[in-house]
């Protein structure tokens, strides 16, 4: 199993934290958000471990050359999103493997319970209430049937999509063919979009409810405190 972690997002809220410092890289508790997603990784027997770097990929390439992991440089990053990153390594996702956003922290068991389900196309959710910036998503027995951030969707949404999905073997072809339509028709496609699609296709995307697990995603200066008593 393969962890591929997507850390092209130049992170504007973060500011001025994001400055000098891609948000893979920064400190919480005093070490790196990307080194406490690979220490969960590798909780759950997971050491083959990608990122794909934009803003600061120098030092995202130092630290990740020190620390076991392999780091690539999507080019486009200014113009695109998760979906044009997937696309770039298409060529590699020859296996079933796990997608992580770059600015979120979890529990170990969050992996681990992801591997457990059976499901070719799994989200983790945060079920509950959410707020109109959040990632929502609407299930209907155990399935989803409708992600996105559309505040539509807050009031009969099931819970929050916290950035980590796992696509099985089974999965792979239909995810090549959503990949190379969307890299031709929008560049910014973000990952939301990608599901949609493949739910359009016929594709089931089962939910993944991670119960009472610590989870944050770290989108302002303020969450990184919330991090630190959480995680630090």
């Amino acid at each position: 199993m393969r962890a591929i972690i997507v850390a092209t997002g130049r992170a504007p809220r973060l500011l001025p934290l994001t400055k000098d410092t891609p948000t893979s890289l920064l400190p919480v508790g005093g070490k790196p958000i990307l080194a406490r997603q690979a220490e969960c990784l590798r909780a759950a027997g997971i050491d083959d471990i990608w990122v794909v770097a934009g803003p600061h990929t120098d030092q995202v390439e130092e630290f990740s050359q020190e620390h076991g992991i392999k780091a690539l440089y999507n080019p486009f990053y200014l113009y695109s999103d998760v979906v044009l990153s997937l696309w770039l390594l298409k060529r590699d996702l020859t296996e079933p493997f796990i997608l992580l956003y770059n600015d979120i922290l979890f529990g170990d068991d969050v992996v681990v319970g992801l591997l457990e389900q059976r499901s070719e196309v799994c989200l983790t959710v945060k079920r509950g209430s959410v707020d109109s910036e959040a990632e929502k998503v609407v299930v209907e027995n155990g399935f989803v049937h409708v992600i996105g951030k559309d505040p539509v969707l807050t009031q009969g949404a099931y819970g929050e999509f916290i950035g980590v999905a796992r696509f099985g073997e089974e999965a792979l072809p239909d995810l090549y063919a959503a990949l190379d339509w969307m890299a031709r028709q929008n560049l910014e496609a973000r990952f939301t979009h990608l599901i949609r699609f493949l739910i359009k296709g016929g594709t089931q995307v089962s939910a993944y409810d991670i119960g009472d697990s610590s989870w944050i995603d770290i989108d302002f200066p303020k969450d990184i405190e919330m991090a630190e008593h959480l995680f630090g």
